[in-house]
């Protein structure tokens, strides 16, 4: 009998160490991305893979709408890099739509 409750116990702590870190793991997955696309950024090489890496850190941010909000920001600075007007403009317009 004991032997039953102790193994129900050590499974219970292992599903929550497990449950634990995978939401561990979600919330810093938006934050590996911005740093990717950060490092792309900063080293001016595949611009276009940076801005699809912001995007997705900002879509993925959740509750980090600070990072959110810079990570598109960043979108519309690359896109004025790359002389494309139109889409630098829509990027900062969500931010003022999204982020206000």
């Amino acid at each position: 009998m004991q032997s039953s409750i102790t193994q129900r116990i050590i499974l219970s702590l292992i599903v929550l160490l497990v449950i634990g870190s995978t939401t561990s793991l979600a919330q810093s997955y938006p934050r590996d991305l911005f740093e990717q696309a950060r490092m792309l950024d900063e080293s001016n090489q595949n611009l276009t893979e940076a801005i699809t890496l912001y995007r997705q850190a900002a879509s993925l941010a959740g509750e980090e709408r600070a990072m959110a909000a810079q990570a598109q920001y960043r979108v519309g600075i690359l896109f004025d890099r790359l002389g494309k007007a139109d889409e630098a403009l829509g990027a900062f317009q969500l931010i003022v739509r999204d982020y206000a």
